[in-house]
């Protein structure tokens, strides 16, 4: 099942809504379905969190980063709350913030775990799009 989400910032009374302020003036708040994290990622997440002495209390946020050479790139980092405009969601009891400028692309995206030479990693796979 897909997750839900709000957007952080929330107008007062929509904290913990399962949904988030429509950008249309005298609309009301609509539902959204963002990128989902399977349960293998949660685990290697939250093992993660074990190794690195993170609060439970911390989410993990998605954000995209500009690396040394200029080129974007996708980051995950713990911290403590959402930043403005965040979608927020909890699955597998990890809070999950996304970038406002990441919710679009990776709408039909899920954070899963592929084995690689190193071991396990986190990775995005495209979800199959419904044909209907």
């Amino acid at each position: 099942m897909p997750a839900r989400s709000r957007r952080s910032g929330a107008l007062p009374g929509e904290a913990g809504a399962p949904s988030i302020r429509s950008t249309r003036p005298g609309t009301r708040a609509q539902e959204i379905t963002i990128f989902e994290v399977t349960t293998d990622a949660v685990r290697l997440i939250e093992d993660a969190r074990s190794a690195q002495e993170v609060p439970d209390s911390f989410g993990i946020r998605v954000f995209s980063h500009a690396d040394d050479n200029g080129q974007g790139s996708l980051a995950l980092a713990f911290t403590d709350q959402p930043a403005e405009g965040d979608e927020v969601t909890e699955q597998a009891g990890t809070e999950i913030y996304l970038a406002p400028e990441l919710v679009a692309p990776l709408a039909d995206t899920r954070l899963d775990v592929q084995q690689s030479p190193e071991g396990a990693q986190l990775a995005l796979v495209r979800q199959p799009t419904d044909p209907g």
